[in-house]
C-alpha cells in the first residue's frame, strides 16, 4: 500500500492524537499491540464527565486498628489501589500485529 498506519490515521482522521508506550512493544506473544480508543463519548443518557478512561485512587493506605495482647500488639492495615478503569469499553478497540 505503501502508506504507514500513522500515515493513513492522520489523514483519514485529522483530530487523532497518536501516543506511543514502550510497553506495547512485544506484548501480546511477542507481537506489537495498539490501543484506538475515544477519549470522551457524547450522546449517552450519563451525567458523567464523559470520559472513556479515568485515573482512581478508591481506596487509599490507612489503619485498621491496634489489638493488645498479651505478649505485645497486633497491628492491621488495608493497602492501597489504584488505576485506571474503563467506564465505557464500547469505545476501546485493542489491536494486534502492527
Amino acid at each position: 500500500m505503501g502508506v504507514s498506519v500513522a500515515e493513513w490515521l492522520n489523514e483519514s482522521y485529522p483530530k487523532c492524537r497518536t501516543v506511543t508506550a514502550p510497553q506495547f512493544q512485544k506484548a501480546n506473544g511477542g507481537v506489537d499491540i495498539f490501543y484506538l480508543f475515544a477519549e470522551e463519548v457524547q450522546g449517552d443518557d450519563s451525567d458523567d464527565d464523559h470520559r472513556t478512561l479515568i485515573q482512581v485512587v478508591p481506596a487509599v493506605f490507612m489503619a485498621l486498628g491496634i489489638e493488645n495482647k498479651s505478649k505485645g500488639v497486633v497491628e492491621d492495615y488495608t493497602n492501597a489501589t489504584a488505576g485506571v478503569m474503563c467506564k465505557r469499553p464500547y469505545a476501546v478497540y485493542r489491536g494486534t500485529g502492527i
